[in-house]
């Protein structure tokens, strides 16, 4: 199938109703500076006499946004105006409104992407152009193209009632052709977001703490020949950077992290290299390859191999149900995420264990789960986890997982929480939540714990997600298909598609 068209032009209608009203109050927001990531609060305080020309708009126009049809790009021309924003509103859904935050007006010059838009609809966007404690307005008329053909077989069918926000499924299964796509689905199921790449293959994506967005290309599952690269991009889909290694260290897609600002990043992933390695204590070849995995950070000083799972573990410690066909990865970690304090926690599917390490010195923190696992598991109906994915340190420090639930008896998957005692070793099991009836994935999954409190479980292997209460009900259920593959890598929510709002 082919990629992704750009976007039809839009039909503009400009309309020039500009008008001066000062304000009783100042308004604060965030702003977005070109979209690059980089937020600051509207000016405020600041009179009219502080500008060298008076307050005007003296041109905007509408265009397309050739990376989403579900957007515009207002372009405009001011004197004496500090900031801007544009106010959506839809010609035939009154209730579908939005606002993009204030954006710095430099030179002169503005340019406001907005999103989240509807297809094929007509909306009246306003320019508000701010200066000091006046405002000024303008009305644009512009209608959205039509999704393309590739991106109608994409749906999210939504039963109950889905929290705020955006859902961003990243599909995990291609037929070839296909482009690859991230996607944002509002509260009811309907496409409000998207971003397509060429037909390489990928999986893992999110928005990152800039407000920038990532994904992973490459054939690559966490092993084999050819490695993957991750690609970081704007919430309207220009690409602003790339990450990954090459020769024989081979970038893993399962997690990517960003850190400092937008100009200075450091991207923290997965990496792993193959070695001759023995197989044959699990049955397998004795001559065989076989993989193991390093944490690396990659930033404006260059690219630092953190931590070497081959100096650490080997087939000994691989203890899940995989197979040990070669070449294997006897450790096959799936999720990367920081605690507290800054420090790595990395999961290892196949050594069914989390571990903590010191983002300074590399040395382990600690390990819960697996054949060198410290703690004592307390409340856990089911003892403990198995194959799991997507691990993440909540803030009040308790460990939430997606369990996959290899090694249940019988085999089954959920969403789990562990309190955990670091002094004394004990991780106590405060809340779970297994569907009725039962779900097993043997691979993928993700779970997340909402500004609510509600948890979204996100079972990829067979494409549904669910938001759960903290009392265990199911206030929200989805089905997600790709031209009719359910499989998604992760589902996550977003309070914005404009910047990151954390937890």
């Amino acid at each position: 199938m082919a990629t992704d068209p750009i976007a039809p032009s839009l039909r503009i209608a400009l309309a020039r109703r500009p008008h001066r009203a000062p304000v009783g109050a100042i308004l604060t927001a965030c702003a977005l500076a070109s979209l690059a990531g980089c937020s600051h609060d509207r000016t405020t305080g600041v009179g009219p006499l502080a500008f060298a020309a008076p307050l005007a708009i003296t041109s905007a126009t509408v265009s397309a946004n050739p990376f989403n049809a579900l957007s515009t790009v207002v372009t405009f021309t001011t004197t004496g105006a500090d900031s801007a924003r544009v106010i959506s509103i839809s010609s035939t859904e009154p209730d579908d409104r939005g606002v993009t935050p204030f954006t710095r007006i430099q030179g002169g010059t503005g340019r406001i992407v907005t999103l989240g838009l509807l297809p094929r609809s007509t909306y009246t966007q306003t320019l508000q152009v701010w200066g000091g404690r006046h405002v000024i307005t303008q009305a644009l008329s512009a209608q959205t193209g039509d999704l393309s053909p590739y991106l109608k077989k994409i749906s999210l069918h939504v039963t109950g009632t889905f929290g705020p926000g955006y859902t961003v499924v990243s599909p995990a299964a291609y037929l070839p052709g296909d482009s690859v796509v991230v996607v944002a689905f509002d509260a009811i199921g309907r496409v409000r977001w998207y971003r397509c790449f060429p037909p390489v293959g990928g999986a893992e994506s999110k928005q990152q703490p800039n407000g920038h967005f990532t994904v992973a290309l490459g054939p690559s599952l966490g092993f084999g020949p050819v490695g993957d690269q991750y690609v970081e991009f704007l919430p309207s889909g220009e690409q602003v950077a790339t990450y990954g290694t090459a020769g024989s260290v081979l970038t893993d897609p399962h997690d990517v992290l960003l850190t400092g600002d937008s100009l200075h990043p450091t991207a923290h992933f997965l990496t792993y290299t193959s070695r001759p390695f023995d197989f044959s204590p699990l049955g397998g070849p004795a001559n065989g390859i076989g993989i193991g995995h390093q944490v690396v950070r990659q930033g404006p000083a260059g690219t630092q191999v953190f931590w070497d799972a081959w100096d650490h573990y080997g087939i000994a410690d691989w203890i899940e149900p995989t197979g040990v066909a070669s070449p294997g990865d006897f450790d096959h970690p799936n999720s990367l995420a920081f605690d507290l304090a800054g420090n790595y926690i990395v999961s290892f599917r196949n050594l069914g264990a989390v571990i903590a390490l010191d983002a300074q010195t590399s040395a382990t923190l600690w390990q819960l789960g697996g054949r060198a696992n410290q703690f004592t598991i307390v409340g856990d109906p089911l003892g403990e986890f198995s194959g799991q994915h997507g691990v993440n340190m909540l803030p009040n420090g308790h460990l939430l997982l997606y369990d996959n639930g290899l090694r249940h008896s019988p085999p089954h998957s959920r969403a789990v929480e562990y309190a955990l005692d670091l002094s004394r070793h004990v991780a106590t099991m405060v809340w779970e939540y297994e569907p009725s009836p039962r779900i097993f994935t043997t691979i993928l999954g993700s779970a997340q714990r909402l500004p609510s409190g509600n948890t979204l479980v996100g079972f990829g292997y067979v494409g549904q997600i669910h938001e759960v209460t903290p009392g265990r009900q199911v206030v929200g259920r989805a089905t997600f298909s790709l031209d009719g593959s359910p499989i998604f890598y992760r589902a996550h929510r977003i309070q914005s598609l404009y910047q990151y709002l954390g937890p």
